[in-house]
């Protein structure tokens, strides 16, 4: 419940591949004042799960701020991934770029790995629980978005540990700066969990070498940890 249910609506995934296909197949115009097709029906899907649902206010410059700092990547790595994939169309990603994500949903996975093509994507969805085994894929991104504090609820250290094993230049971790409750109640910030979160996780890391950069969104706490190139 705490690292899956608690954020899930019910998704009819034929459905949404159904309609997924339909829109990638219309005319990529759009009119004035419309979003194109494709962007209206990932934005349907993506706010049926909690933590893409909040993002989507700041969607339209979240990904281009983070790749400001990291590059646009070749090949991503999304770890639980949710219905994250969804939101390619404003990643920017180069075509045939390589999209891994990672879930512990098989229906999901299996969705995925079914619509990524849509988007000019290389898809290799896996059904892995990366709490228990890490990513062996290297890449040059890596997003751990929101799921860290789920991960050291299941067992403490999971984060750090998490960033030992990746394989990439990159890492992207997120934290929210509501409470699930505050989320689903349409209330504003928690006062002082953005700054709990930060000193938490800068202590995670604290001997470690990696540089780290800060981004502060409205809905969301990034931290842009550079690995560097050494361990690829």
């Amino acid at each position: 419940h705490q690292v899956y249910a608690a954020y899930e609506s019910p998704v009819d995934y034929e459905r949404a591949a159904r309609d997924l296909q339909v829109a990638y197949a219309g005319p990529p115009a759009h009119v004035e004042g419309v979003r194109e097709p494709v962007q209206l029906a990932c934005r349907r899907l993506l706010a049926l799960h909690a933590s893409t649902r909040e993002r989507l206010p700041i969607l339209d410059r979240f990904y281009d701020e983070l790749w400001a700092h990291t590059g646009v990547p070749g090949v991503l790595l999304d770890l639980a991934c949710g219905l994250n994939p969804l939101a390619a169309p404003w990643m920017g990603l180069r075509a045939a770029a390589v999209y891994h994500g990672y879930d512990i949903d098989a229906a999901r996975v299996a969705f995925l790995q079914r619509v990524l093509p849509l988007a000019g994507l290389e898809p290799h969805v896996h059904l892995q629980d990366v709490l228990c085994t890490p990513p062996a894929e290297s890449g040059d991104v890596a997003l751990l978005m929101k799921s860290s504090a789920c991960l050291e609820r299941q067992r403490s250290g999971a984060t750090l540990a998490l960033l030992d094993a990746l394989r990439v230049r990159h890492v992207v971790v997120t934290f929210p700066v509501q409470s699930l409750g505050q989320r689903a109640a349409g209330s504003g910030r928690r006062p002082g969990m953005a700054a709990h979160y930060e000193r938490t996780f800068r202590a995670q890391i604290a001997d470690r070498p990696w540089p780290v950069t800060c981004l502060r969104f409205e809905s969301e706490l990034v931290f842009i940890v550079d690995k560097g190139s050494g361990l690829l």
